[in-house]
């Protein structure tokens, strides 16, 4: 550990990740937290707020590699400058997880659901009344998103309180643009619904995996509400065989919208955010795995049996 010289408290030096000049010193004590080393990196450069910065230590079995120390509740301060050095990093404007949620969420919502009630200001006066698979479809678009919104204030637990501000235009543009287009053409007066077959197979298997995801988002928020920065095996049956069954279901629940709708812009969501969950998936396996020796060999990352 940094040697703590006679008379005074042991300190740590502070760089930018990347920089051999050293910004600053933070006096370590018994209680000092993450947080109080966020706050001398603060003092010394304007405009940043603990929320911006993140910090973290040389790699030791990769030179010129950085691991981030601020996120693993595993992690003491104590170890994290046991080399007398650590290392900050500018994430750029913050904003709350929530506000970025409610509003990729909400305009979705809305998007769909005025465009189904609008339809004859779209379209004109002269058109067909609604049929009834737009109408579930519409019912089942603003079900899913209310959903989300109730599960941001009341579910789900972050680790980190804020994201970059510029995840709000990147997630709002892909949310809302997707909704803008399914919505378009399911509610279009020449949409032509598929079989009867079609549409309860897709309505049943798009309920079901509503109620699974928003279970399986229970249970993690459970866990999370100890200590939003801790990890555990989680349990359950929806558990046993993958680690993220809530990406799993929100896939399923998205493929049993487009078999009830047959929408080629609905499919190309549903695949665009499977990747972006894949990705998750495979992080957070591997993770589990790293963490937890016993963990079940059994389970998968995203999709049972196979990945």
């Amino acid at each position: 550990y940094p040697e703590r010289v006679q008379g005074t408290a042991m300190s740590v030096a502070i760089y930018k990740r990347g920089s051999d000049t050293k910004l600053t010193e933070c006096k370590l004590g018994a209680s000092t937290q993450f947080v109080d080393i966020k706050r001398a990196v603060c003092e010394k450069k304007r405009g940043l707020y603990p929320e911006r910065v993140a910090l973290y230590i040389e790699n030791k079995e990769k030179a010129g590699a950085y691991v981030r120390v601020d996120l693993d509740a595993k992690q003491s301060v104590k170890d994290a400058c046991s080399s007398g050095k650590i290392f900050f990093k500018d994430l750029g404007p913050q904003i709350g997880w929530n506000t970025v949620f409610f509003w990729e969420y909400f305009g979705p919502l809305c998007i769909f659901a005025a465009t189904f009630f609008f339809r004859n200001a779209i379209w004109g006066t002269d058109i067909p009344e609604a049929s009834d698979v737009q109408r579930l479809a519409m019912y089942c678009w603003v079900g899913h998103y209310a959903k989300r919104i109730l599960e941001t204030f009341f579910v789900h637990v972050h680790a980190q309180s804020t994201m970059p501000l510029f995840n709000l235009f990147k997630n709002c543009s892909y949310y809302w643009g997707f909704a803008a287009l399914v919505a378009y053409f399911v509610c279009h007066p020449q949409y032509a619904a598929p079989a009867e077959l079609n549409v309860k197979a897709g309505l049943y298997l798009f309920i079901g995996s509503e109620l699974c995801n928003g279970w399986t988002h229970l249970t993690l928020a459970n866990i999370r509400r100890k200590n939003p920065k801790a990890y555990e095996i989680p349990t359950g049956p929806l558990f046993a065989l993958l680690s993220c069954p809530n990406y799993f279901f929100e896939t399923m629940a998205w493929f049993g919208f487009n078999i009830m709708t047959q929408s080629f812009f609905g499919y190309m969501f549903m695949l665009a955010g499977f990747l972006q969950m894949l990705e998750w998936a495979l992080a957070r396996h591997r993770k589990y795995r790293k963490t937890f020796k016993n963990y079940p060999r059994i389970r998968k990352a995203i999709i049972p049996f196979v990945i």
